[in-house]
């Protein structure tokens, strides 16, 4: 053998280059998937998001356009309709929008319905004040009058959207 020439001995592939592959797929899997999804949210496709069926569920998604958009449609604030279970709870099946307000704790969408006249009968106003101290949502209770609030059974308004 000259000191040119070169043996050339193959050797099966090693275990740790299998390993090192083995480890990087799901690494590699994950990244593309993230791709994916960013590149569907820039298109503004969103993949995971919940479509509300009404104005209900649009204001306890706490969707501000499109409550205000329903409303403007016509759709009643007032008017009790039933909600799927991941919008408020599992146990809350029927609720106006503005009392969905109040579970998604948007103080501002409670506004909004005030300035749209939705909450001008003061028995619901008091209706809607008891709801919030139920939940604890102590920035709707002062919006909407926390003398109210005082004259309220703790749990009883909450228990009884429950029992519908």
């Amino acid at each position: 053998m000259t000191s040119t020439d070169v043996s050339i001995i193959e050797t099966p592939p090693r275990r740790s280059t299998l390993l090192i592959a083995a480890t990087a797929a799901p690494a590699i899997l994950a990244t593309m998937l993230v791709l994916v999804f960013v590149a569907f949210e820039s298109s503004g496709t969103m993949v995971f998001a919940i479509e509300p069926a009404n104005v209900a569920e649009a204001a306890g998604l706490g969707l501000g356009g499109e409550t205000l958009r329903r409303v403007r449609m016509g759709e009643d604030a007032t008017a009790r309709l039933s909600v799927r279970p991941e919008i408020i709870s599992s146990s809350v099946k029927s609720v106006t929008a503005l009392e969905a307000a109040v579970f998604a704790r948007q103080v501002e969408l409670i506004r909004m319905f005030d300035r749209h006249g939705s909450i001008a009968d003061p028995t619901l106003r008091r209706h809607l004040v008891c709801l919030a101290a139920d939940l604890d949502v102590r920035d709707i209770v002062e919006y909407l009058g926390a003398a109210d609030a005082a004259t309220c059974f703790p749990g009883a308004t909450r228990a009884a959207i429950v029992q519908r």
